[in-house]
């Protein structure tokens, strides 16, 4: 405001329409005729009719100041006064604290942001790690060097295996004279179909095996793969050699002895145990080349979630010191108190005095003095019971053109 007296802020909060508004709702209620009576109706005319009747007085050297109110009323003249001071109190209080306020809710809006932002980022972070197949960054590189030296394990045994296997069905090969299983195997020309049987009993045996390793693995796992290749393979031929008969393809010659024909059903479970494990094969290979793949993004994956993992710790920082800024500001908000204090409660009406007036009549009238004519004291802002008296001739009389009392109050601000 410029001045250094804080009193000529609550004058003008004293005046100003909004704190009329306020006065006037809650006397409408109360005194509805007498408003009615004095012909306000409506807010503009309350505020215009009680600013000419509102005086304030600041007390100099001191933060006191009175209030006087005219009032035409008695019997609601302490009760308008007091509403006055009252809704006055609040509008000083909601003033003081409009700051503390303002910037209590800056902060409010402020967190609200920063933890949107704590949230998006963390959802970030759990798609990557979903989309990248990442369980701990720290321990990635680890995890996917021990897969792949399991995976390289696996891939040289089964190699092993295979080129021990090719051996195997090359020596059984010479022995009988036949350069595959299904061409030896017809050769056999026994009553019952060896073949058949050695591919049945290996189905057998090698759904066993695939029901044990879905026990303990997922279908992707490598060594289930291979194995279902394996029972695929074996329910084709098994297939395909039910639609055919051993005499409708011609074959060199017939083997008959039971040595040879033993040697034979080796020679086709070794060549459907090598089916096998090439599909195995297949399967491992293109595992470690996945992983392989994987490994040379994981630099660029681990240095995009680090990134992530800083800004969600910055967030995180952000938001507990926003957070204890919230705190504090509710407490200055709340600490703030009403600070107008009522040192003297409205006096009984009165009237105002009139020396001056009486003593220019007793002049004009030739010299008497008439001593001291004052209007009824009363102690509140209140009309006196002899204001509505007029004098014989029909005109107002003194009293009763100074009927309105006056009320007098004075405030402390600390």
């Amino acid at each position: 405001s410029g001045y250094s007296n804080p009193l000529f802020n609550v004058v003008q909060i004293l005046e100003s329409k909004s704190l009329s508004n306020k006065v006037y709702k809650a006397i409408s209620q109360r005194y509805p005729e007498e408003l009615a009576s004095i012909k306000i109706t409506s807010e503009d005319k309350f505020h215009n009719y009680i600013k000419n009747r509102l005086k304030t007085k600041i007390i100099p050297s001191t933060d006191t100041l009175t209030l006087t109110l005219r009032w035409g009323d008695k019997g609601s003249a302490d009760s308008v006064l007091l509403e006055t001071i009252n809704q006055f109190r609040n509008q000083n209080l909601e003033l003081r604290k409009a700051v503390e306020t303002r910037q209590r809710e800056y902060i409010d809006n402020y967190l609200k942001e920063i933890d949107n932002r704590l949230s998006a980022v963390k959802r970030q972070i759990r798609d990557y790690r979903v989309a990248q197949g990442v369980v701990n960054v720290s321990e990635e590189g680890t995890n996917i060097l021990l897969t792949k030296y399991e995976l390289e394990r696996k891939i040289a045994d089964v190699k092993s295996q295979i080129r021990y296997n090719d051996q195997k069905f090359a020596n059984f090969s010479k022995q009988v004279g036949f350069n595959n299983a299904k061409t030896a195997l017809r050769a056999t020309a026994i009553g019952q179909d060896p073949y058949l049987e050695t591919l049945n009993k290996s189905l057998a045996e090698t759904e066993q095996r695939y029901a044990n390793l879905t026990s303990k693995f997922t279908d992707a796992y490598p060594e289930v793969i291979a194995v279902k290749n394996e029972i695929s393979a074996i329910n084709l031929n098994i297939g395909e050699r039910n639609k055919e008969s051993l005499g409708d393809v011609p074959v060199s010659r017939g083997v008959y002895d039971k040595p040879s024909q033993d040697i034979i059903t080796d020679m086709s479970r070794t060549e459907a145990e090598t089916t096998s494990l090439r599909a195995q094969l297949a399967s491992l290979t293109q595992s470690l080349r996945n992983l392989h793949a994987r490994e040379m993004k994981l630099p660029e994956t681990i240095a995009k979630i680090e990134e992530l993992y800083k800004q969600e710790d910055a967030l995180k920082a952000i938001y507990e010191n926003v957070k204890k800024k919230q705190m504090d500001a509710k407490f200055k908000e709340n600490e703030i108190v009403d600070n107008v204090f009522i040192l003297d409660y409205p006096s009984e009406p009165k009237r105002y005095n009139f020396d001056l007036i009486i003593a220019f009549v007793g002049f004009i009238y030739g010299g008497a003095i008439i001593g001291t004519m004052a209007a009824w004291t009363k102690e509140s802002p209140a009309g006196s019971k002899y204001g509505r008296n007029r004098g014989k001739s029909g005109c107002p009389s003194v009293r009763e053109i100074f009927e309105e009392p006056d009320t007098e109050i004075p405030a402390r601000i600390n």
